[in-house]
């Protein structure tokens, strides 16, 4: 009896390692044909928004920026053509003026009686001279009497016309139709002969003045347009004629002076502005000219990014000139080619694009 339960308890644990293997073994059998978990997904690319610009070689005008001024059309300084009292102030600066206005009275009495003297002298000398024709037609009078009488009527009329300007003088008047820029006297000041009283000028034209290099004067001929802007204009430019080219060149500077018209009815351009003018130099055919902002100056060079596959790719490129707002290359892109123009700042080689057009 006591064997037989010794064997029983053998039996048992047989069975129990025997499980206990089996669950072992399920175990490692379980982690061996385990599924493998699904990778994560890599998440989409992200894309770079641009615009671009084909490049087509173009003729593009050359030239050269020389300083210049803007000047009055006309400025007229006007002055006391008499002496006398200023008795009368008819205009003031800033004052928009027609030709012929009265700008300034001084004391006219003097010359008004000087005048209706000589009228009065004329008269006289008028009837006498009818009396003397009627009396030489009778042959009361020698041919002699009646040419003195003649002469002292012709003396006569000129002293009348003197009277009158001796009046006229008594006043200053505008010259042209313009704007009064200075007014130098006072009601009741005494105004000397020659003495400088309005300046007027006129803006509707203007001139802009400048030089042109001696090595230049062959490109620039009277009637040829010509663009300028300056620090003032707020960016705008302005194109006019050339209407003066001088024969000679300045001893100074060996330059041949020059000047530009320029219709000014806004009247944004003021006299004494400084102002570039660009002197045309000919046109480059076939040149690649592209916006200056699509170019990246980097330590020394000069990048851009064109558009290869969908993908920004880097190029180096050479500047041949800068013209206003646009390069000029000489290497680095060709006709063709899809430069990057808005968005490249940001850009590196190979990033995704996503062209805004």
């Amino acid at each position: 009896m006591k064997n037989e339960n010794s064997r029983k308890h053998v039996i048992g644990r047989i069975i129990l390692w025997i499980i206990l293997t089996l669950v072992v073994l399920g175990i490692v059998l379980m982690a061996i044909f385990k599924p493998a978990a699904p990778e994560p997904e890599a998440p989409p690319e992200k894309s770079v928004a641009v615009r671009t610009l084909l490049i087509e070689p173009q003729a593009v005008p050359l030239g050269i920026t020389v300083p210049a001024r803007i000047e009055a059309f006309v400025e007229a300084v006007l002055s006391a053509e008499k002496s006398g009292r200023v008795v009368e102030i008819l205009a003031e600066k800033g004052d928009l003026v027609k030709q012929g206005r009265i700008l300034m009275r001084l004391d006219d009495r003097t010359s008004k009686a000087m005048l209706e003297q000589a009228e009065i002298e004329n008269r006289q000398m008028a009837a006498d001279l009818k009396r003397w024709q009627e009396m030489e037609k009778s042959g009361a009078v020698s041919t002699k009497e009646s040419e003195d009488i003649k002469l002292r009527k012709e003396a006569s009329d000129i002293a009348v016309r003197q009277a009158d300007i001796g009046l006229s003088q008594c006043f200053v008047k505008s010259p042209v139709d313009g704007q009064i820029s200075s007014r130098k006297v006072e009601e009741g000041e005494y105004a000397n002969e020659g003495q400088p009283v309005f300046t007027v000028v006129d803006t509707s034209r203007v001139k802009v003045r400048f030089d042109i290099p001696e090595r230049r004067i062959l490109s620039v001929g009277t009637g040829t347009e010509m663009r300028f802007t300056g620090p003032a204009l707020g960016g705008r430019t302005f194109t006019g004629t050339v209407s003066f080219v001088s024969p000679a060149a300045n001893r100074e500077n060996n330059a041949f002076p020059a000047e530009l018209l320029v219709e000014n009815a806004a009247g944004d351009l003021k006299p004494g502005m400084v102002v570039a003018v660009d002197l045309p130099l000919g046109v480059m055919d076939n040149a690649v000219a592209v916006p200056l902002a699509a170019v990246i100056p980097k330590k020394g060079e000069h990048v851009v990014f064109v558009v290869e596959e969908g993908r920004a790719v880097r190029r180096l490129v050479k500047l041949d000139r800068i013209l206003d707002d646009r390069a000029v290359l000489s290497e680095g892109l060709s006709a063709g080619d899809q430069l990057v123009i808005e968005g490249h700042r940001a850009l590196s080689d190979g990033v995704l694009l996503d062209i805004m057009n």
